[in-house]
């Protein structure tokens, strides 16, 4: 709340994003004790206009009022803090700036100075609006102006991984991305599994999948990174399985799937990961497990037969991508096994 009221004042840093641990637990420091000091000031100053500006009162305390929904005083929200909360509680803030501006000249005998220092005031904001535009000019600015402004942020630096994952198709600048993405998952490293994010781990188990994959010659460790970002993937996901089936007995884990699509996501690039390191079984199961979770996607189908296949099983890849064809109705799975039959899959003619 500190932080808020300063930043209406002052708002020279913007982010898009204070996710964790941007905003750090309060400790007895003196930025906490400052914080305490400038919301106790602010509710001193509202108390005293009880008396003094009827008006001023209203504007103060329907700042109060807007901004209460999203404060996670009276119940969590699922955000600490965004910018985008203060709209509404800037407009009471900015009437009572007007009333006082205009106060204090009247005292001093100088009225003609209120709306001149507003008008600077107000040209300032302009100025910091315009400069801020350039930040907005696409994902890439917007995710590497929020980490200067918020570096602490898991979730910033997340989002400066993937637009450069995404700036970039042939992954040239896979090592930058990387890096970014190894700092998302530093602040979660520490945290339980209940209270993590499985995202996080994913996206970094694509990454490096995706270096092993372009560098010269396939790089084993890249594909062993992966394989432990996405078993810490799968292990969060499990995590808030366990707690979704508690809270909702009458449903199992197919529900959760349906709700996080990414819980599959993880065991197919799992079995990706294990198939580029030669673990053709561990492929196989990660692969299952996939197809346990969405019996209904096409993709796990496609790369349960692309382990056979690569196990030497073809006859198996077939059955595989027959059982998937019927299963979803995907024609693409079809054509599939069509090419894998003119392919030298059925050197009999037989199909």
């Amino acid at each position: 709340m500190g932080l808020d009221l300063w930043l209406m004042i002052w708002p020279a840093r913007l982010s898009c994003d204070y996710s964790y641990a941007q905003i750090p637990l309060a400790q007895g420091s003196l930025r906490d004790w400052i914080a305490w000091g400038a919301v106790a000031a602010a509710a001193f100053g509202v108390a005293i206009l009880f008396r003094r500006n009827r008006a001023a009162l209203y504007f103060a305390l329907f700042g109060l009022v807007a901004f209460l929904p999203t404060s996670n005083l009276f119940f969590s929200i699922g955000t600490i803090r965004a910018e985008r909360f203060l709209y509404l509680p800037a407009l009471g803030l900015t009437a009572c700036l007007v009333l006082a501006m205009y106060a204090a000249a009247l005292r001093i005998g100088r009225a003609p100075l209120a709306p001149i220092l507003l008008a600077v005031i107000a040209t300032g904001f302009v100025l910091r609006t315009w400069v801020r535009n350039a930040d907005w000019r696409d994902n890439l600015t917007l995710a590497a102006a929020t980490v200067r402004t918020s570096p602490m942020s898991y979730k910033a630096h997340a989002l400066l991984a993937d637009a450069l994952y995404q700036a970039d198709a042939g992954h040239s600048n896979i090592d930058r991305v990387i890096e970014e993405a190894e700092k998302s998952m530093t602040p979660l490293d520490g945290l339980p599994d209940l209270n993590n994010v499985a995202a996080a781990y994913l996206e970094a188990g694509q990454y490096y999948l995706t270096k092993g994959d372009v560098s010269a010659g396939r790089d084993p460790q890249a594909y062993r990174k992966s394989v432990q970002a996405l078993q810490r993937s799968i292990a969060i996901f499990e995590a808030s399985d366990r707690r979704y089936r508690d809270e909702h007995s009458a449903r199992g884990a197919s529900a959760l799937a349906a709700a996080s699509p990414h819980y599959v996501d993880a065991y197919g690039l799992l079995s990706a990961a294990w198939l580029r390191l030669g673990e053709n079984r561990r492929a196989f199961e990660a692969a299952i497990g996939a197809r346990s979770l969405e019996p209904d996607n096409p993709e796990v189908y496609r790369q349960l037969a692309t382990v056979l296949l690569a196990d030497g099983h073809p006859e198996q890849a077939a059955e595989k991508l027959m059982e998937g064809a019927i299963a979803t109705a995907d024609p693409g799975l079809r054509e599939d096994l069509f090419k894998l039959y003119q392919h030298g899959g059925d050197p009999k003619g037989c199909a």
